[in-house]
């Protein structure tokens, strides 16, 4: 089956109830496709759609909780599922696999594997985003562009066609964030974690106020850190991966 088709069949399927037997298939799909990339090292953007597709029905069905691990156990959370099953299988850490995701989310319903494929995952996570915040269809010339131009000239055309400034509100409310004192030596560590979260693949865009900036960053670290140390029912794993 070519990668289109079974693009079109599994995004058929999304908000489908998934049975264990369902979840068991695309578990082992994703598997199979994480093996392949891992032996296809410098081809991972040919498979950007049909990973991301697999994990968003996979995700959005909670198959994660009908099939398990090694031990037997169910996993709880999708970002501990992530984290336990799929990234051993390829060079790819769960903040990328939720770019994968994002771009079959968002981007996919309008844009072509083949296209999705040309832009690569940094340029389509940053077309991906806009659409998700705009809820705007991107037009034929801004994907074109998107295979072409390096990721900052490209992060500025996409804002510049959907008029995304600092001055546009995003849904949800105001967070603040309590302030802390912090050594030398502390701060460092934290600034680090920060820097390291910001330029993992795909990149955190630059084009947005630092205030959002900052957002996607604590969400990566959120999510890693999830995935590797909760359960999905907020009881912590304890080091042998069990719950304590």
């Amino acid at each position: 089956m070519s990668e289109t088709a079974i693009i079109e069949r599994e995004e058929s399927r999304l908000g489908e109830t998934l049975t264990a037997e369902a979840a068991t298939d695309l578990d082992a799909r994703i598997v199979a496709e994480m093996e392949w990339l891992n032996t296809a090292r410098g081809q991972v953007d040919n498979h950007i759609a049909t990973l991301g597709t697999l994990l968003l029905r996979f995700s959005s069905g909670e198959g994660y909780r009908l099939v398990t691990d090694g031990d037997g156990r169910a996993f709880h959370s999708f970002p501990s599922y992530l984290k336990a099953r799929v990234e051993p299988f390829a060079n790819l850490k769960t903040t990328q696999l939720y770019a994968y995701r994002g771009v079959a989310e968002h981007l996919a319903p309008y844009v072509s594997a083949s296209q999705i494929e040309a832009m690569g995952i940094t340029n389509a996570s940053v077309l991906s985003r806009a659409v998700r915040d705009t809820q705007r269809v991107p037009p034929t010339e801004l994907v074109e562009q998107g295979s072409l131009l390096p990721c900052a000239e490209f992060e500025q055309r996409v804002a510049e066609h959907f008029r995304i400034t600092d001055n546009e509100l995003p849904a949800g409310k105001w967070r603040t964030l309590p302030g802390f004192f912090a050594s030398h030596d502390e701060w460092a560590e934290i600034s680090r974690a920060f820097d390291l979260a910001r330029r993992t693949d795909p990149p955190v865009s630059m084009e947005g106020s630092e205030g959002s900036q900052f957002k996607e960053v604590m969400l990566r670290l959120a999510r890693e850190f999830i995935g590797t140390h909760e359960d999905g029912e907020g009881v912590v794993l304890g080091r042998t991966g069990r719950s304590v």
